[in-house]
């Protein structure tokens, strides 16, 4: 047991006392920092990750929403017409390419299109086959 009225506690004793413990509250200061950037790094990191998957859920969604879908119908449509009233064969090959891209974006066509893409579409582009292309477009 220590008897508390040898023990002497002088200023000098103190600041000694003091500087033997800053060395080590310093190192474990140091490492408290470093693993709190750490954790926010890898926070950060992970935030964005989900933030990007979020995105790319929300994008997918989208687009096999019936609006979204109900547009690219109604885009399909509008530029079959535009290839039934255009009168440069060049026009009426923009617009067939342009209806033919918009099918790649359609998940279920339309029966009454679905000829009409058959006999002019391949793989999302206007086809050599079909009466709109024009030779080496």
């Amino acid at each position: 047991m220590i008897d508390h009225d040898e023990v002497e506690i002088t200023p000098g004793k103190a600041w000694v006392q003091f500087w033997t413990w800053v060395p080590t509250l310093a190192v474990m200061a140091a490492i408290i920092i470093v693993l709190g950037g750490l954790v926010a790094l890898i926070g950060w990191q992970v935030g964005g990750w989900f933030q990007n998957a979020s995105t790319n859920r929300d994008a997918r969604i989208q687009e096999h929403s019936f609006s979204y879908q109900q547009a690219q119908i109604d885009q399909f449509s509008q530029d079959v017409t535009n290839v039934s009233y255009a009168a440069d064969p060049a026009a009426k090959a923009a617009w067939a390419g342009e209806a033919c891209a918009v099918v790649q974006r359609i998940d279920r066509m339309p029966a009454d299109a679905v000829s009409w893409v058959s006999r002019n579409c391949l793989a999302g582009s206007l086809s050599p086959s079909s009466p709109y292309f024009i030779g080496g477009k």
